[in-house]
């Protein structure tokens, strides 16, 4: 008598395991279009429940309450902004890459506008989104210091020390200038009427000026009338 196939286990536990990350993913995902529509003071585990499909219940299964939402939220920020980080410096020695980085993290600013928004407030109210944030920006401000300064040297501008150093307050300069880019927009404009390829546009024209950053005559007489 031939031996019968076995039946596939009606809980196996990979399987629940994969729909239980699909599901988990499915709450985050919602949670940040709620945000980014309300504003992050005005949602709560019962709006992620409902723009989700989903019982409050089911929330509290995965996540304790909205702070521990808005934690993995920052640590999905932080990881997208590292992964653009990784492309900034090949970008920064043509202006065609230089704005194909502007893009980028343009896409970032606006996929997570919420928190551009609030930004302040939730550095102040949130102790683990303050860290990943700050493990970010410290990166980002490296590397964007450092592109600055290679690009300096590829045109044959030799740096002293107090010429890295403005390069890295330029690098500075312009983390702020992005935590602004969003509200200035904001305030100028209807986001819940905006798409991604508006609100890049916009911005786009706002920061037409701030190229001169990556202008080697600019830079160069930015650095020596800060050198006296």
């Amino acid at each position: 008598m031939a031996a019968s196939k076995s039946a596939p286990l009606r809980h196996d536990p990979k399987r629940q395991a994969g729909k239980g990350q699909k599901t988990r993913e499915h709450i985050l995902e919602m949670a940040r279009r709620c945000m980014n529509e309300k504003g992050v003071g005005n949602v709560n585990c019962r709006c992620i429940a409902k723009a989700a499909g989903l019982t409050p219940g089911n929330i509290y299964y995965y996540f304790d309450n909205i702070e521990a939402i808005r934690a993995e939220l920052g640590k999905q920020i932080g990881r997208d902004v590292k992964a653009n980080l990784a492309t900034l410096t090949g970008h920064v020695h043509t202006a065609s890459g230089r704005r194909q980085a502007t893009i980028d993290w343009l896409s970032i600013v606006w996929k997570w506008r919420y928190f551009f928004l609030d930004f302040d407030q939730i550095i102040r109210s949130d102790e683990r989104v303050r860290a990943d944030v700050r493990a970010s920006q410290k990166a980002t401000v490296d590397i964007q210091a450092k592109a600055l300064e290679d690009f300096l040297k590829s045109n044959g501008v030799k740096l002293t020390r107090r010429d890295k150093e403005l390069c890295r307050d330029i690098a500075v300069s312009g983390w702020i200038v992005s935590l602004n880019w969003i509200q200035h927009v904001s305030l100028h404009n209807d986001l819940s009427q905006m798409t991604r390829e508006d609100f890049i546009g916009t911005v786009d024209r706002y920061m037409t000026v701030s190229r001169t950053l990556f202008n080697k005559d600019f830079l160069t007489k930015l650095l020596h009338s800060h050198s006296t």
